[in-house]
């Protein structure tokens, strides 16, 4: 919820004045609130609790804890004072602790079958890369070189591992540890392809924020490749689809299997955006065009990981829809999802060919994100007094 009003606030802004807000310390403050208070406790109690059995340890429990703690801080300090001392402090005790809790998951003994594992390890992998940034970055504007080249790729690693890395994969670990458990069978030879194919994708489609700083051919060449590597691991998931599609999808139940198709539509399309940036001129273009960059990121953490989250928490009881107007709420949240991508993508398409704004485009988008407070409120709402699985 912190999230999305720090994002309705930043919309807010281009429609009316708002004084007391330094524009872009709320951005930080809402990257910071949806990606590390948000999905990450999301995504690392939906691992633990999937792939180990048990109550967490106590250790656990209490990092957990830490974590949140931190991320108040952070919101708070973020939004007053940007990256300043505080929020620097409260970033780096952050980063510390999800990586004590990261590699305490690594190393652990793990149920499931092979290719969830494997999916469990990489996305653990793909988040212990992305945290060196975490590290980097401080020592930059130390160093005085806050808003240089460097800094901004260090920003651009961080972000690439964590939305194609760390999102993606937690969320595939989860979808194919559920299927181990309900003991529907696929083909492990697809999925072994689709992973592979996945993971060397992730790494060689870094590229293409290289290409920024770097616009050398070859470069984009690298990125190039990538975005093909992907598609062919989208080849190998619809195979698993095409072959297994009721039981696939009938690993989710009633409204939730609405919530986890809709999520899986996100990915085809983050993996088809990606695919049109495989020409360079094009590339070229994606990463010029702030509205695409922001509508991909928003495609992947709304559309992909947001969405599978909350099927997952409803179908594991986590949350509850007995409520209608739980399950209202997030019909409400979806339909922001899906407006605001549109609105994001069009404009910036619209950039793209020199045709202006699109008609009221602020407020349009500004009205189209309130629905995702409104229905994050209403879901909550639903939640009052109705018995749940502890997630912990």
């Amino acid at each position: 919820m912190l999230a999305v009003l720090f994002g309705t606030l930043l919309r807010m802004a281009f429609v009316v004045e708002i004084p007391v807000m330094d524009y872009r310390n709320a951005l930080h403050a809402h990257s910071h609130v949806a990606m590390l208070g948000w999905l990450f406790p999301a995504l690392f109690l939906f691992a633990y609790n999937s792939f180990y059995s048990g109550v967490p340890e106590r250790k656990t429990r209490l990092f957990l804890w830490m974590i949140m703690a931190t991320i108040i801080l952070m919101a708070v300090s973020f939004f007053f004072s940007g990256y300043s001392i505080p929020s620097g402090v409260f970033a780096g005790l952050h980063g510390a602790v999800s990586i004590i809790l990261v590699v305490s998951l690594l190393f652990k003994e793990k149920e499931g079958g092979s290719l969830s594992r494997m999916f469990l390890n990489a996305s653990l992998f793909f988040y212990l890369l992305s945290t060196i940034s975490v590290f980097i970055l401080p020592a930059l504007v130390a160093a005085g070189e806050g808003g240089s080249i460097p800094y901004y790729l260090t920003i651009q690693f961080y972000l690439h591992f964590q939305f194609n890395g760390w999102f993606i994969f937690a969320v595939f670990a989860l979808i194919f540890r559920d299927l181990d458990r309900k003991e529907i069978a696929y083909s492990l030879k697809s999925g072994s392809y689709f992973f592979w194919f996945l993971f060397v994708s992730c790494l060689l489609t870094f590229a293409l924020a290289l290409s920024w700083a770097t616009p050398l051919k070859p470069v984009f060449y690298i990125n190039s490749l990538g975005v093909l590597i992907q598609l062919l691991s989208l080849f190998f998931l619809s195979k698993i689809l095409y072959d297994k599609q009721k039981e696939f999808f009938a690993n989710y139940s009633g409204f939730t299997r609405n919530l986890f198709m809709f999520s899986m539509v996100a990915f085809f399309l983050k993996v088809m955006v990606q695919f049109l940036v495989w020409v360079p001129e094009i590339a070229t273009v994606a990463y010029t065009i702030r509205n695409l960059v922001i509508g991909f990121f928003h495609l992947v953490l709304l559309g992909v990981a947001s969405l599978f989250a909350f099927a997952y928490a409803v179908e594991k009881e986590y949350f509850s829809v007995e409520k209608r107007i739980s399950s209202i709420g997030l019909w409400v949240f979806t339909a922001g999802v899906i407006l605001t991508e549109l609105i994001i993508f069009g404009q910036g398409i619209m950039f793209w060919g020199n045709l202006g704004f699109l008609p009221g485009y602020y407020h349009v988008l500004f009205y189209s994100s309130c629905l995702f407070p409104v229905g994050l409120g209403l879901f909550l709402v639903g939640q009052i007094g109705v018995k749940t699985t502890s997630a912990s």
